[in-house]
């Protein structure tokens, strides 16, 4: 067997630098900066919507989660914006209950039905309904 021996530095041959702790702090702070942008890219209506959603497809046999939008569009000059289909209260509304609950009230059937009418809304836009400030139906699924 073969062994390796570590290499040695010799009298007047440079080795990398090691990062000292100021460099290694400034380093820290330049990656913590860098990410906090990317810790603001969620809405609290996006984040609870998954939530809900998530918890849907738990309790739920079937649910298929892909289907619904938990996104937010700001929307531009030619569209409008998209919210996501459930609404702040609706997802609270969701959280707050059990398993057995959202099945006894076909809460999961009840969101499918809100996603569809929403997407029907966005490819024609005649027959779009009044939407809240805060998007989705406003407590439509809670009633």
């Amino acid at each position: 067997m073969q062994g390796t021996t570590p290499r040695v530095s010799r009298p007047g041959e440079s080795r990398p630098a090691r990062p000292t702790g100021r460099r290694r702090i400034a380093l820290l702070i330049v990656v913590v900066i860098g990410a906090l942008p990317m810790t603001q890219c969620l809405r609290q209506d996006e984040v609870e919507c998954e939530e809900a959603v998530a918890l849907l497809k738990e309790c739920c046999p079937g649910f298929d989660a892909k289907l619904i939008n938990c996104e937010f569009s700001p929307g531009s000059c030619t569209s409008d914006a998209v919210y996501p289909t459930l609404s702040t209260a609706d997802s609270e509304c969701i959280l707050g209950r059990s398993c057995d609950a959202l099945n006894a009230n076909k809460t999961c059937q009840h969101v499918l039905d809100l996603n569809a009418r929403d997407e029907a809304e966005r490819d024609n836009p005649d027959t779009a309904t009044a939407v809240e400030a805060d998007g989705g139906g406003g407590g439509a699924i809670c009633l």
